[in-house]
């Protein structure tokens, strides 16, 4: 800092004095910390006082300004240097005037909705590059380098899996997880998540356990792709086959299960006002759409299958689907599996389909409640794109609201499984060996997000009224804990990420670990007990004596914070 002055803030407020509505620190400096290592700030108009921390080789210090300090749009900061050691030892009070203003910059809503939480390197580079630049960068993974994850080998939490479907379940999630907590393509897996959720399947009882894996591992590569080659791939997955029961459904023995999801659940929506014909008529559609294993010899691997068409169990007759007032003409032989096809094409560019999956996006991305002007976006995005996801998801994340209207911002909660990644982001935990997956997945796990424990087709909700219930909660803080009591073992190291930082004084730590946390948006409350649970009961922060206590504490907080539970 460049010190002109006894005291003064340096940095935090635009150029012009606008500070964030949502809330801002500040930051400043003392000339002389060998007398000064205290600076009293008074605030108006809401007279709140508070004394921070002076750092004693640098001289700097942080204040935080919060949305009940600018309740009337502006705010005057007074701030005046003093000595513990002796109370009459002051600086002449300095003040600043700030005016308070719409947030902009995007960060926020980057790093609490396209990625799966906060990390201090990412803020740092999404506050350089800026908002629309991180999200065009989002939105072509083959563009990121992505070295530090690929030299982790994280594949090798799937090769060599036993027949197991537990194993291979574990093996599946924490391979998610690793992408999820370590690679830079955050909204790649983010959306994988989604696409993964939204076509959800999983074993029921078969030996269809690696299925999986291949489909998961389909959906991230094609996370940004066209949603009619995501529907036709969805429709011929074994794992989807025998969940919905797809591979018993055959011309006079008709199944209605996944006829009737397909449109529900994938395209058009239960509300779309389809009925039972329509259901019917869609089944018999995709009788003979079967699967097969290809490795029928090596019973000591897991099964390994694919999809198989069946001509000799199709419906070969027309169908007419009132719904949408069409006829599939029926074929016979090879060409039955067309007719399929067809339907596909046929649901994967109707209004309603657009409607409800886009409201399914936009729920995702925006609010549990999705804004009208939003879902309409990403449906015109759909039509000008031919269903191309980036496009949509543009047309989602760079629309000007997104990134400036408040109300958008610090109202959707994270499942136990986005809960869990950010624990692991924000704390900067490391995979010191390879157990390490297995806790993290039991604070989803136990949080009741689950994946391969889950019966209902519909996939696990997305809104937050699903996840908040004090059990849920309870249950992911309990195992989290085990986590960051036991920080060694998962390479969390909260110390060294401080100085990496720069950052000295209680206050000071505190508005770096809840700013990363939280994405810049806490409330005064949770601050003032960080900056308690740091100072300890002797008052006292000092980064150059041992302070693990002091960070074990502030973590433990941390993980329970109203603020951190938040998206």
């Amino acid at each position: 800092m460049a010190l002109t002055q006894a005291v003064q803030i340096i940095g935090g407020a635009t150029d012009a004095g606008v500070v964030a509505s949502t809330g801002q620190t500040l930051f400043g400096g003392v000339m002389d910390p060998m007398t000064f290592d205290t600076v009293s700030v008074n605030i108006m108009p809401s007279d709140r006082t508070v004394n921070v921390d002076v750092a004693p080789q640098t001289g700097q210090f942080a204040l935080r300004l919060f949305p009940e300090d600018l309740a009337t749009g502006s705010a005057i900061v007074t701030v005046t240097a003093m000595s513990s050691a002796d109370d009459t030892v002051t600086t002449m009070p300095v003040s600043y005037e700030y005016e308070s203003g719409i947030v902009t910059d995007g960060i926020s809503q980057a790093l609490s909705r396209i990625t799966y939480g906060p990390t201090a390197d990412l803020y740092s580079r999404v506050k350089a590059i800026g908002f629309e630049a991180y999200v065009n960068e989002q939105l072509n993974p083959a563009s990121i380098g992505d070295a530090a994850f690929d030299g982790q080998d994280f594949d090798r939490l799937i090769r060599n899996l036993a027949n197991n479907n537990y194993a291979i379940g574990n093996a599946d999630m924490d391979h998610r997880m690793a992408h999820a907590a370590f690679s830079e393509k955050q909204l790649q897996e983010v959306m994988s998540e989604f696409w993964s959720n939204h076509f959800f399947a999983s074993n029921k009882g078969t030996q269809v356990y690696l299925q999986s894996i291949i489909d998961r591992e389909f959906y991230r590569e094609n996370a940004f792709g066209r949603f009619e080659d995501l529907l036709l791939y969805s429709a011929r997955s074994p794992l989807m086959s025998q969940f919905l029961d797809n591979d018993q459904n055959r011309a006079g023995r008709i199944n209605e299960n996944y006829g009737r999801e397909i449109l529900e659940l994938h395209t058009v929506g239960v509300d779309a006002g389809y009925g039972d014909e329509d259901v019917i008529a869609v089944s018999r559609v995709f009788t003979g759409w079967d699967f097969r294993r290809t490795n029928p010899s090596m019973d000591s691997v897991p099964q390994e299958h694919e999809f198989e068409f069946r001509p000799d169990r199709h419906d070969t007759d027309d169908k007419f689907i009132p719904f949408f007032q069409t006829t599939i003409e029926g074929r016979s032989g090879a060409d039955g599996v067309r007719e399929g096809e067809e339907l596909i094409a046929i649901l994967s560019n109707h209004p309603d389909t657009r409607s409800f999956v886009c409201g399914k996006i936009v729920q995702r991305f925006v609010a549990d409640l999705p804004p009208e002007n939003f879902v309409q976006a990403c449906e015109d995005a759909w039509v000008a794109s031919d269903g191309n996801t980036r496009e949509m998801l543009r047309a989602i994340l760079l629309a000007p609201e997104y990134t400036n209207d408040v109300a958008l911002q610090n109202n959707k909660a994270k499942t136990p499984y986005e809960y869990a990644i950010a624990m692991v982001r924000a704390l900067g935990a490391r995979p010191v060996n390879d157990n390490f997956f297995g806790k993290v997945r039991h604070i989803s796990r136990d949080g009741g997000y689950d994946p391969f424990d889950f019966a209902l087709p519909t996939g696990l909700p997305e809104v937050g009224d699903a996840w908040v219930s004090s059990a849920t909660m309870i249950a992911s803080y309990r195992t989290a804990t085990q986590v960051v009591t036991r920080h060694g073992e998962y390479g969390i190291d909260l110390q060294s990420m401080v100085e990496d930082a720069g950052v000295r004084t209680a206050e000071e730590v505190a508005a770096f670990l809840l700013t990363i946390a939280t994405a810049d948006r806490y409330s005064l409350e949770e601050y003032e007990a960080m900056v308690d649970v740091l100072k300890g009961a002797d008052g006292i922060f000092d980064m150059t004596r041992n302070e693990q206590g002091a960070f074990d504490r502030a973590t433990g907080l941390l993980i329970v914070l109203p603020s951190f539970m938040l998206q």
